[in-house]
């Protein structure tokens, strides 16, 4: 199976170490569970997540650097070229959707409220990190 963890999932699973998020990165990274499928777009902003003065007050540089790292080197990375056209509210959240498509996902996660509304996009069914781990009953 293969997931989507958008940009703020990936981030906030980079300081969880309990909840939803936690278990989600832990299943894939430690338990081999689930596929994560990501792309230079979303580790961008990934990386610009974490940059910022809440995550970097909590990472060091070094640690923020090795966790983009890792996601680069156990994520299956697709170039997204679908064009999903204009179905998110905000457009840059058209490659999360492209990523999940052309990746072949299953599921998207994600917390924003607009991606979420869509519920399913062209198969890949969009929950929040609780609602996934309540439905792989993790």
């Amino acid at each position: 199976m293969r997931v989507v963890l958008d940009a703020n999932t990936l981030a906030s699973g980079a300081l969880s170490s309990a909840g939803a998020i936690a278990q989600l990165m832990d299943e894939w990274l430690a338990e081999g569970r689930f596929a994560v499928v990501s792309s230079d777009k979303i580790l961008d902003e990934v990386e610009r997540a974490l940059g910022r003065r809440y995550f970097a007050s909590r990472l060091a540089a070094r640690d923020r650097s090795a966790f983009i790292d890792l996601i680069r080197r156990e994520a299956l990375m697709v170039v997204p070229r679908t064009d999903v056209g204009r179905v998110a509210a905000d457009p840059a959240d058209d490659h999360v959707l492209a990523t999940a498509v052309d990746g072949e996902a299953s599921y998207l996660v994600t917390g924003d409220h607009a991606l979420l509304a869509l519920a399913e996009f062209r198969g890949v069914r969009i929950e929040t990190a609780r609602e996934l781990v309540t439905l792989l009953d993790l």
